[in-house]
């Protein structure tokens, strides 16, 4: 399933991506699939802040204002980028824990609310300030650069398994 998911997020359907592949890779070297996965989603943040739509930012500092969180089956990573100051500033999101024996591997990207609730998801007309910033920034990345994505993710994994 691809879309929004509700409470909040964005779920991508990876059926078109080989089955196989990402099953082995589980297996055979999660460590691999985690990295890539990580690089994967730096990049979609790195689309999102530079490619139109792109991640508003005349009001508060939402491109620098996220966190990174891989849920790993061999690690558990976090990075927070702070552009917020006191009060300004809404904390990261919650912190993953290593999953013994898990089966996948979760990866987010978090961008602060309220303020990214009130840009990334409104419907009326706002005066974005600035040319090719929008609503659905993100969604439309996943959109536009899927393959570019699980290329990325899957370099890593390729290399350890020589294909």
């Amino acid at each position: 399933m691809s879309g929004a998911l509700e409470g909040g997020g964005y779920a991508v359907d990876f059926k078109a991506f080989d089955t196989k592949f990402f099953n082995v890779a589980l297996v055979k070297c999660p460590e691999a699939l985690e990295k890539g996965l990580f690089e994967a989603l730096s990049e979609l943040k790195n689309d999102a802040d530079n490619v139109p739509p792109r991640t508003p930012h005349l009001e508060g500092n939402l491109r620098g204002d996220y966190t990174f969180i891989l849920d790993g089956i061999t690690t558990t990573r976090v990075v927070e980028k702070s552009g917020g100051k006191g009060s300004a500033h809404y904390p990261g999101g919650e912190k993953p824990v290593l999953r013994p024996n898990a089966k996948n591997i979760i990866v987010k990207l978090i961008f602060r609310m309220p303020y990214a609730a009130r840009w990334h998801e409104t419907t009326a007309d706002i005066n974005w300030s600035e040319d090719g910033v929008g609503p659905k920034y993100v969604e439309s990345k996943l959109s536009m650069f899927g393959e570019k994505y699980i290329g990325i993710a899957a370099a890593p994994v390729r290399a350890v398994l020589g294909g």
